[in-house]
């Protein structure tokens, strides 16, 4: 089965889970969201999963995630999932993203899920300490491996 990521990412995290799930799923494409941004009309896709990874801004989804979502028409696809990483709190964007996708089409997300990735926003707090960050990763690619069994189910 053919799957479909689209991802934004700011720092690379994002990025990192994307390829990941990619890389696990096999048959799958990435898209960047920010290449489909001055792409006229709806977005769909040709794929029977996709995929929505984004990093939580601000306890909520990216403006350019938000405008992907308003145009994206998921009628064509048999399963959806959306995965936020984040330093810190804001799984209530899952939310945000499934209300967008809901309110487009009567499909939302068939699965959300959320990958701890070291904060990397000093003006919330401090970067770990690299130790600490290694356990960080190493546990987001326990969780992407979990993800990518439910996802590729």
């Amino acid at each position: 089965m053919k799957a479909i990521i689209y991802y934004f990412t700011g720092t690379g995290n994002s990025l990192a889970a994307a390829k990941k799930i990619a890389a696990l799923l096999g048959d799958c494409e990435l898209v960047p969201i920010a290449s489909l941004q001055d792409t006229p009309g709806e977005i769909t896709p040709a794929a029977d999963r996709v995929g929505i990874v984004c990093p939580v801004y601000d306890a909520g989804i990216p403006v350019i995630v938000a405008e992907f979502a308003r145009r994206l028409n998921l009628s064509r696809a048999g399963y959806v999932f959306g995965i936020v990483t984040l330093g810190g709190i804001g799984a209530s964007a899952l939310h945000q993203l499934n209300d967008l996708l809901r309110k487009r089409q009567d499909r939302g997300l068939d699965a959300a899920f959320v990958v701890k990735m070291p904060g990397n926003f000093p003006l919330v707090g401090k970067t770990a300490p690299w130790e600490k960050q290694q356990v960080i990763l190493q546990t987001a690619d326990a969780c992407l491996m979990e993800i990518a069994g439910v996802a590729g189910a």
